[in-house]
């Protein structure tokens, strides 16, 4: 540290180092620029060895992307507890990824006209193996939070687009196609290249676009709206379908929906949880799940409702004349295997009623 001039000097340089990946430069006439987050460990203040000083830096990087990046932080030990365990599943994660440790899990989405499964929604799962059996590394909601923290969700997204298409190709070669509806991520939809990745992912496993569903939700929907009406109605005229994930729970323009080249709208399951009282009375956010439905039958567009638990749910939804719906009143999410089943069974019996009255499942990871 001596050596070096100081803390103040090293904070002197990265700041120097700062400002300098940060000056914009111009790629093809468009003027761009990045920014970075710097992490500093010093020795022998904070290491001995050369690997732990590496890994104390990279834990102090992180400290300087959750303080909102382009930012500086020095390691201290008080980061080591909750940091250092972010670190470690950061690390897992990549190697997941790398290693196709992660996984599809589908859920059934139900015609309510037929009560036959129509679709499924595909829902990313990491499962650890060890000498202990195959167990649950970390959730959705933990893992792929933490794909966004650390800039991995773009490639998370495509993975599971691969795993879908690929998928959703099987199904339709063995004679029982079934579109698949793959999630979308806001970071994802602002690529450049979002189409084009789309489109090689169909092109590689010979899918009919018309199997694939992209689902986006409302607020990613309209972040940079025109862009995205450019990017979709590009997708829309080759046969995939859009629908808006979450729906009401965002801050919609109506001058844009109308505009987004979208297919359905999948109501927020946080209306459908307690839009019956107890005592059988509706609350009020089953006039929101009527708005929604209304206005959805006026622009034409399919209406789909989540997270139907309770056998009332199923039946407001259905006087609503709402097209499909899921949740674990019907199936939970299970694997392709499953799924695979189903539809053989399908096919064996010319029919099946996909909706299953029995207790509704405990594993609500979804």
């Amino acid at each position: 540290l001596e050596h070096c001039g100081g803390i103040d000097a090293i904070r002197a340089t990265t700041e120097a180092l700062l400002q300098v990946i940060s000056s914009p430069y111009f790629i093809d006439e468009n003027e761009v620029s990045i920014s970075a987050s710097i992490g500093c460990a010093l020795y022998p203040e904070d290491a001995h060895d050369a690997d732990t000083l590496v890994k104390h830096a990279d834990i102090a990087m992180y400290r300087a992307k959750n303080n909102g990046k382009n930012a500086i932080a020095f390691f201290d030990n008080h980061m080591v507890s909750s940091d250092a365990q972010e670190y470690q599943l950061a690390k897992e994660l990549r190697y997941a990824l790398e290693n196709d440790e992660l996984c599809m899990f589908y859920q059934p989405r139900i015609d309510l006209n037929s009560g036959q499964m129509c679709s499924v929604e595909a829902l990313m799962r990491w499962f650890k193996t060890s000498g202990d059996g195959t167990e649950v590394r970390a959730y959705p909601d933990v893992f792929i939070a933490l794909a966004e923290k650390i800039g991995l969700i773009s490639k998370l997204d495509t993975y599971a687009l691969h795993y879908c298409c690929k998928q959703a190709a099987q199904w339709a070669q063995n004679g029982t196609p079934l579109q698949v509806s793959v999630n979308v991520s806001v970071t994802q939809l602002q690529q450049d290249d979002f189409v084009a990745t789309i489109v090689d992912a169909i092109t590689q496993y010979q899918l009919d676009p018309r199997l694939i569903e992209l689902e986006i939700t409302e607020s990613a929907a309209m972040t940079d709206v025109e862009s995205n009406i450019r990017k979709l109605s590009k997708l829309k005229e080759i046969g995939i379908q859009v629908s808006i994930d979450d729906f009401g729970t965002g801050y919609s323009s109506l001058s844009y929906l109308k505009k987004l080249p979208v297919s359905r709208l999948k109501i927020d399951r946080s209306f459908i949880q307690d839009i019956i009282h107890v005592d059988g009375s509706e609350q009020v956010d089953a006039a929101i799940v009527r708005s929604i439905v209304a206005l959805g039958k006026i622009m034409q567009l399919g209406l789909v409702a989540e997270g139907i638990e309770t056998q009332a749910q199923h039946e407001f939804i259905c006087s609503l004349d709402c097209d499909q719906a899921q949740g674990y009143l019907y199936e939970k999410p299970v694997s392709a295997k499953s799924i695979t089943a189903l539809l053989s069974d399908e096919c064996d019996h010319q029919t099946i009623n996909a909706i299953n009255y029995g207790s509704v499942g405990d594993d609500k990871a979804a």
